[in-house]
């Protein structure tokens, strides 16, 4: 499994990488490499920004998986190749898979660096498949984030064959809705983790508390990325749907295309937290 991400914009990326770091410990999963991208509202250059908190994260879990800086940037206008260091990752890590045994490549931002990937190597769309946090909802598409911060880069995987499985806003919020109490029963068992994850989460309320009333209606946020984690724990219900092309204002067009894919229409909020409190209990 590979992970791209765009951790340091809010607080749902920290969540979800420390999900999947327990899980690569306890031997779930087998995370290989962890690729930074980009965001207006990080530090310039953004994706080396994303790295270092990146870094802060995998020495506070003692984890030993490589951190990678991405693109600063969406893809170009001529959907030239950068080569960059994030996209040659991907690539190269696709090259011990094969259509029966795929990398997993998890996208908890924009998905630059995946979508060069593959115009680096088409081929690789035989070795990889997606799962992206993205989206609004069905059948409109629309997007406030992920998608908004480079849609060339999701025009590129929408239009390849590469499996893929989007799980949107509209599924997340609600069953992935967490307050301050509730986090810090969760997190108290994890020591340093714990009280790492807490602190970012509060720091993102105090920060945002008007958008957070408007998301949720409450003093809580949707941890928006952790559909993907669900997905990959099997704790999702998924539908076959129509792979779109997407329009300018990101909306979706569902005219004349050519493969399907997958959307996450249930996630299992309570067992995915279960999990990930249980995760954090555990010895290091």
């Amino acid at each position: 499994m590979l992970v791209t991400t765009d951790i340091g914009t809010e607080v749902d990326d920290q969540w979800a990488l420390a999900h999947l770091l327990l899980a690569d410990r306890d031997g779930v999963i087998d995370l290989c490499a962890i690729v930074t991208t980009h965001a207006p509202n990080l530090p310039a250059p953004a994706s080396l920004a994303s790295a270092r908190e990146a870094d802060r994260l995998v020495s506070t879990f003692g984890s030993r998986a490589p951190v990678i800086a991405g693109e600063s940037s969406p893809v170009p206008p001529d959907r030239r190749p950068r080569g960059g260091a994030g996209a040659a990752c991907i690539r190269d890590a696709c090259r011990s898979h094969s259509p029966k045994n795929r990398l997993v490549v998890i996208s908890l931002g924009a998905a630059t660096d995946i979508a060069e990937a593959i115009l680096l190597d088409p081929g690789i769309a035989e070795r990889m498949e997606v799962v992206a946090m993205a989206f609004d909802s069905w059948p409109e598409g629309g997007d406030a984030w992920n998608v908004r911060n480079d849609p060339e880069a999701f025009r590129i995987i929408l239009g390849s064959a590469v499996p893929l499985t989007l799980g949107p806003a509209r599924t997340c919020l609600g069953p992935l809705n967490i307050d301050m109490k509730t986090a810090a029963e969760l997190t108290r068992p994890g020591g340093a983790r714990g009280a790492l994850l807490l602190s970012r989460l509060e720091e993102w309320l105090q920060r945002e508390m008007a958008l957070s009333v408007r998301t949720t209606g409450d003093y809580a946020w949707p941890l928006w990325d952790l559909i993907t984690v669900a997905h990959v724990f099997g704790l999702t219900e998924t539908e076959r749907r129509r792979r779109p092309r997407l329009r300018d204002d990101l909306s979706f067009d569902l005219s004349g295309t050519v493969y399907d894919m997958g959307w996450i229409t249930h996630v299992d909020g309570k067992g995915l937290f279960d999990d990930l409190r249980e995760r954090l209990a555990r010895e290091p």
